[in-house]
């Protein structure tokens, strides 16, 4: 009681006038944390021993009062982080909240189902949850007398009043079972301490891993008791074995090496601090509650403890010397299981960064990849069994326990402030029923698909599973040996080859087995859902541009093409008079990536009749016709549901399906573009427009882009054709310092271009070019399309090199031609970019409070580039530099972002950005209000970013809303908008601009005169520390320097970047360069007003017409 009476001393002593709000929240986190332990102590305390009970409610109570904490906030707190003390909450403040699920029937059974399948030390398995999930159903006899039957065809068999009633109370039981899941799926894994149970699990493995645990758990029992490092995580050995905590790490260990031979420290290390914050918090609710992890267990520390613990089973884990095992050539491994080793970021476009990676010994690696469940250790948010919880502010919504942002950011804090701010505003609640009404759309498993997907998993050669599943690996090549060759150019170069090819090789198969425990994870929990025809719900969220996504590691219908096959509606409707045409229609652009018509697909469905029913009935025949579509195991679904309705003995009209129907945007971001600038011939390009034919703006693209390569190979008339094409590849090397720019060599580039020029080589770039794809970007695509059509011939001997130049040559000319089929887009991107400079390097005296000093000329800035989409949703661009950290562990140094201290924007990220990410706020806008539409209409709506889906019959309904909700967003002055909303941010801000002085004597003089009277400028010399001094003042109160400028009105020069060209400031949306080099010594800096760009002009297009385009979403 000592400890307990000198803790709230302590927590009373706090001082409550540090005005920071990282202080303020600390402060409440610990006075929330005391009244926690008071509650826990009341739980313990015996009613008997009254007055001890009476005299500590009534303590609970006055703490609280001094401590300034609600009775809400203290249950919230309750709720979150320990349900088990209502009773006692209740006591003391009178209250009557109910206690969740604890008393009720059916929890308890799912509670202790959920428990019979866990193990000694609580850990779960991912198949042991799935077994859950799929085993312990609601009892639906009530509603059918159907044994076993399927979820939703008790639904679909039911009344409309009967239907309300079932949904109510299998809802009602899934809540329940939700719940539980949540909880379970946080912290997924097979404890490798439990191998006796691991199925496949040879007696050797089980002596090796007992030994690792044994020696491991020994020398981290000698380092608690005698290593003072130690000493600060003796707490989290009261609650958790040295054993325990070595099997968790371990299993990590493995389970991140064994499918790619190493794992990066760093993301080792966060997934087992995540796993480890999850078993504490099972230990202890109150302790380790989530609001006060961060307090008991930092992130600094937690990774500093997975550091250490990573070193003791690298000391620890060793292979027994003995006959069973076959180890050759282990000098450099000396019988170790893991090692420390460096490589290269497989993620990262920079060549030279290498990281820290625990390495697996090649035999380990080799025995123990067998075992699956080894594998699927981790944190996973699965769909739901429920709706899910209905967003109500920035941080509640989604999952009924599992922490879940509204928006996904880099700088969670700052976004939640943002957020914050909009949500008391309320200008987010038609964000929040947009977000709302797609995680509430209901979706069940096609157990057709699965079946054929799960056939194929059986076999891993099989057709129609990714061809990364089954990778092509040069075999049998032999490493070169020097005493083959005569020089050693020749041989180092055959030896770098050989290199290459092992590593390609290994990457392969390393991708393989990854994604083959993928598809496993995705397999098993469909199978989950689908045993007993269980409804899921897809909580979604959104990224800083108001995009959404479902919230769901796997298994939604954002996935690949097989993962959406898997999917269907829950609800089945019937196809009405025209919803069988939209399945074909469906069906045949699935199968192609050319788009038909209504009448090509059905001529297309009607000649390949025999074909479908077939894929149907045997989709394993070897060289089914499904395989051979674009989207295969999405055309198989539709082969299955045709095969259906031609069996279906009533009218077609009347047959139910539950299979979606897409209609898919024409390169989406073209159309915002072209309706952002009124610009008719892109409208037209892109299908805003109604044509009798639809347009492919992608063969309009590669027209112009052929035209082009005809006209630089006519430009070429030396040599005849043969000699052209021999002396082609010469230029390649020839041109390469310098662009290719002769007329010769450009010839001989377009001549090597023609040949390989295809819809599917320029598709990519198209798409991505409205999204800010870069020269170097647009030059990787196309070579990935070179690559893949070269290598589909064998006499191709074009090496990888002069791909490269071929693929710069050919991206540069595809940039260009887009550029002139839609000029007015890139006056609007650039328009974007110049005002997002502005903004960013602006300055405002409120992002200083506590006047710090500003540093201006030292190229930093700080403020993200931000604006508020016409949905009311504050968008924020997070791209900051790395400000560093560095932590000393005894694995290796770790070095992290320090989020404590604010870095500075990156520019160059931030303008690359601004563009594709305003382009993409519009169609995030579009797609909300498209689906508020739909829910207003009351039809079924789910959408993948430009793609939106929806049932058969349907479909005309969703097409005229999404016509109708894009003319009235491009009628709402989209431009002006954003213009106003930038000049409203900024309405405070300053820039930092320059006056001539040998041009402007009088102005400078005066500000010269003016400055020298500052009190905090003691010198009449204005040199860069003094002028920086002044410039601090000034952002403060700027009344006089406007005066001055207004007075003579000089002209003021902004030079954006060091190595640019200054421009005149003004609004003109065509900024005027200048012809001069700033210096101090040369010019004068100033602040003035931050000014907005004017609009640029737009064309004359209607936006009304896209009403009558039948092809602008197909």
């Amino acid at each position: 009681m000592a400890q307990l009476t000198a803790l709230i001393n302590a927590v009373k002593s706090l001082p409550r006038r540090v005005d920071t709000d990282a202080f303020r929240q600390f402060r409440h986190e610990i006075e929330g944390l005391t009244l926690l332990v008071l509650l826990r102590i009341l739980e313990q305390t015996p009613a008997t021993n009254r007055i001890a009970w009476v005299n500590l409610i009534a303590y609970i109570r006055d703490l609280a009062a001094s401590f300034n904490v609600t009775e809400d906030d203290i249950l919230v707190r309750v709720r979150s982080s320990a349900p088990h003390l209502l009773p006692q909450y209740n006591q003391v403040f009178n209250r009557n909240e109910p206690s969740p699920n604890n008393t009720d029937e059916d929890y308890i059974k799912l509670s202790n189902a959920l428990g019979s399948l866990k193990k000694d030390n609580h850990a779960l398995s991912f198949d042991s949850l799935c077994t859950f999930i799929e085993s312990f159903t609601f009892d639906a006899s009530n509603f059918t007398r159907v044994k076993n039957a399927k979820m939703y065809q008790v639904y679909h068999e039911l009344s409309h009043p009967e239907k309300d009633e079932f949904m109510k109370a299998y809802l009602n039981f899934n809540y329940k079972k939700q719940l539980l899941v949540e909880e379970a799926s946080q912290n997924i894994y097979k404890p490798i301490s439990d191998s006796s149970k691991m199925i496949g699990f040879t007696a050797l493995h089980k002596k090796w891993i007992q030994s690792w645990i044994q020696e491991t758990s020994q020398r981290l029992q000698k380092c608690i008791e005698n290593d003072a490092h130690f000493e600060k995580y003796a707490f989290i050995f009261n609650h958790l074995s040295p054993e325990h905590v070595v099997s968790l790490f371990l299993t990590h260990m493995l389970s991140s090496t064994v499918p790619k031979t190493h794992a990066k420290v760093f993301s080792l290390a966060n997934a087992i601090c995540r796993s480890l914050r999850k078993e504490l918090t099972q230990a202890d609710k109150v302790v380790f509650s989530p609001a006060n992890l961060p307090i008991v267990l930092s992130s600094d520390h937690a990774m500093e403890f997975a550091y250490s613990i990573m070193n003791l089973v690298l000391e620890g884990c060793s292979l027994p010397e003995t006959s069973e095992v076959n180890i050759q050539g282990d000098q450099e491994w000396e019988r170790r299981v893991f090692r420390l080793s460096y490589a290269a970021d497989e993620d990262s476009t920079v060549k030279f960064i290498r990281h820290g990676v625990i390495q697996i010994h090649p035999v380990v690696a080799e025995h123990f990849h067998i075992y699956q469940e080894l594998f699927q250790a981790g944190s996973y948010n699965l769909p739901m069994l429920h709706p899910p919880k209905h967003w109500t502010s920035p941080r509640d919504g989604g999952f009924f326990s599992i922490p879940l942002p509204l928006v996904k950011s880099s700088e969670p804090n700052t976004s939640d402030a943002y957020m914050k701010k909009a949500h008391h505003t309320g200008q987010l609640s038609s964000v929040y029923q947009s977000v709302n009404a797609l995680g509430a759309c209901p979706w069940t498993i096609n157990e057709f698909t699965l079946t054929a997907f799960s056939s194929l998993m059986k076999s891993p050669n099989a057709p129609g599973l990714p061809a990364t599943l089954r990778p092509q690996i040069e075999k049998n090549t032999p490493k070169p040996k020097r005493a083959s060759f005569a020089c050693d150019d020749t041989y180092q170069s055959a030896l770098a080859s050989w290199r290459y090819i092992e590593a390609q090789n290994t990457r392969k198969l390393q991708d393989a087995r990854n994604l083959r425990i993928y598809y496993t994870m995705v397999n098993r929990l469909a199978h989950g859902f689908a045993k007993r025809g269980e409804v899921l719900y897809l909580p979604h969220n959104m990224d800083f541009r108001g995009r959404v996504y479902p919230a769901v590691s796997f298994l939604s219908h954002q996935g690949e093409d097989l993962v959406r096959s898997l999917l269907m509606f829950w609800e089945a409707k019937p196809l009405g008079p025209h919803g069988y045409d939209w399945l074909v229609y469906h069906l045949a652009n699935l199968f192609s990536k050319s788009k038909m018509t209504m009448e090509e697909s059905k001529e297309f469905v009607a000649n390949n009749r025999d074909a479908i029913v077939a894929s149907a009935t045997n989709p394993l025949e070897k060289d089914s016709w499904w395989l051979r579509a674009d989207n295969p195991w999405q055309t198989l679904a539709l082969c299955n549901e045709f095969k259906s309705i031609w069996s279906f003995s009533g009218g077609v009209s009347t047959y139910t399906s539950r299979i979606p129907v897409h209609q898919d945007g024409s390169c989406n971001g073209l159309q915002h573009y072209a309706a952002l600038g009124a610009d008719k011939a892109a409208a037209h390009a892109v299908n805003v427009l109604p044509e009798e034919k639809m347009q492919d703006v992608y063969m309009a693209v590669l027209g112009l882009v052929r035209e082009k390569m005809d006209a630089l190979q006519a430009a070429d008339t030396e040599g005849s054709d043969e000699a052209n094409a021999n002396t082609s590849k010469s230029f390649i090397h020839e041109t390469e310092s310098t662009e290719g720019d002769t007329p010769k060599a450009q010839a001989a580039l377009a001549r090597m271009a023609l040949p390989l020029l295809s819809r599917k080589l320029i598709k990519q770039t198209v798409m991505t070019t409205v999204y800010g794809v870069t020269q170097y970007g647009a030059s990787k695509q196309v070579k990935r399309r070179i690559d893949e059509a070269l290598d589909d011939m064998p006499s191709a001997t074009m090496s990888s090199s002069e791909r490269s130049r071929l693929a710069s040559f050919i991206s540069k000319h595809i940039l260009s031609c887009i550029s002139d089929l839609f000029a007015g887009a890139k006056l609007i991107q650039n328009w974007l970019v110049d005002n997002c400079t502005r903004c960013i390097q602006a300055y405002d005296a409120r992002d200083f409070p506590n006047k710090e000093k500003v540093e201006f000329f030292s190229g930093a800035h700080f403020r993200p580039m931000m604006w508020t989409s016409l949905s009311g949703f504050p968008v924020i661009q997070m791209y900051r530099k790395r400000i560093l950290r560095v932590i000393s562990t005894p694995l290796q140094t770790l070095v992290l972002n320090d989020d404590a201290r604010i870095a500075p924007i990156d520019e160059l990220k931030s303008r690359n950005g601004m563009a594709p990410n305003f382009i993409h706020s519009i169609d995030a806008i579009h797609l909300l209000m498209t689906c508020l539409g739909a829910k207003t209409q009351n039809i079924t709506f789910a959408s993948v970013h430009d793609s939106f889906w929806t049932h058969p019959s349907e479909v005309a309904v969703l097409s005229g809303i999404i016509r109708e909700e894009f003319a009235r967003l491009h009628s709402s002055g989209i431009i002006d908008n954003l213009r106003q909303d930038l000049a409203y941010i900024n309405r405070n801000s300053f820039q930092l601009v320059w006056v001539n002085i040998g041009e402007h004597t009088e102005f400078t003089g005066e500000l010269k005169t003016l400055r020298e009277g500052y009190s905090e400028v003691s010198a009449k010399k204005l040199s860069e520390k003094r002028l920086n001094t002044c410039l601090g003042l000034e952002l403060r109160d700027n009344s006089r320097i406007n005066a001055l400028v207004d007075k003579f009105k000089p002209t003021v020069i902004w030079q954006p970047s060091a190595s640019g060209s200054p421009f005149i400031y003004d609004e003109s949306s065509l900024p005027q360069a200048v012809q001069t080099k700033i210096s101090l010594k040369t010019h004068m800096p100033l602040l003035v007003p931050v000014k907005i760009l004017e609009a640029p002009a737009v064309g004359t297009l209607d936006i009304q017409s896209v009403l009558e385009s039948k092809y602008f979403f197909s």
